[in-house]
């Protein structure tokens, strides 16, 4: 893994997950290792959270990039009625496409 660029603003605290990813990845062929945020997240009409990252706001030319991993955290309340979470990739180019 390369070394880790400076940061320019101050930082939220790193949640313990995340410090989990750094160390797993040590022995992999990882360049780098990076936690997004939501920049927004909106709910629509049939109770569907929309969460939308912004890849680009690192600064580098993310186009050249390709994402081999990724995983998502969700904290969900202990009701103890059960639900069903499905989680989908939104194509950029064209919003209708759903994976």
């Amino acid at each position: 893994m390369k070394e880790q660029p400076k940061q320019a603003k101050p930082a939220l605290p790193v949640p313990n997950y995340v410090w989990r990813i750094y160390k797993s990845v040590q022995k992999e062929d990882v360049e780098w290792v990076r936690h997004y945020y939501p920049h927004a997240i909106t709910e629509s009409d049939n109770r569907t959270l929309l969460l939308q990252y912004n890849l680009a706001v690192t600064g580098q030319n993310s186009s050249n990039e390709r994402i081999k991993r990724a995983e998502l955290k969700l904290k969900v309340d202990k009701e103890q009625n059960r639900r069903h979470i499905k989680v989908y990739e939104i194509d950029q180019r064209n919003n209708e496409i759903w994976r």
